[in-house]
């Protein structure tokens, strides 16, 4: 699938599944996560292909709630759901939503200009590295996990 362009979200709904999709719902034991819970998710992860920086979640407390912003990439993967190419474009999504089930985080982005959201599912797998997977509806073959680095500098307390 070459050359499709748009943020990685607008990839997952619009070219993998051609369109707007149902989301995949979350166990009820989702919550919105504590300000402990949230700790060790703050700061900036960036995604790189063949060490370029092509994705980067800015995420911080505000208000006792976990926010933050997405940019948009262009990507193109194989038929296993695996990175072939990835470069970041011009934009930031808002992250709208979050919620903590089992220690994985659940982000809602939506871009501005758009109805559509999109969903990620974050799992920390070191205390400055993690994936990132995006949410596929079920029965769906979903684009393997990304490994997000956390940026030294922007690690919060």
């Amino acid at each position: 699938m070459p050359g499709i362009s748009g943020r990685i979200a607008t990839f997952a709904v619009c070219a993998l599944f051609g369109g707007t999709y149902p989301s995949r719902a979350l166990p009820p034991q989702a919550s919105p996560p504590t300000h402990v819970e949230i700790q060790p998710f703050l700061g900036t992860w960036q995604a790189k292909f063949k060490g370029k920086v092509f994705e980067t979640l800015n995420l911080k407390e505000q208000d006792g709630k976990l926010v933050g912003t997405a940019t948009r990439a262009e990507i193109e993967l194989n038929q296993e759901g695996e990175l072939t190419g990835a470069k970041a474009i011009a934009g930031t999504d808002e992250i709208i939503d979050t919620k903590l089930t089992g220690g994985i985080l659940h982000l809602t982005s939506k871009p501005q200009e758009e109805d559509d959201t999109v969903q990620f599912d974050m799992n920390l797998v070191g205390t400055d590295h993690a994936e990132l997977r995006i949410v596929t509806p079920p029965g769906m073959r979903a684009p393997k996990a990304w490994t997000l680095e956390r940026e030294k500098a922007a690690r919060q307390p």
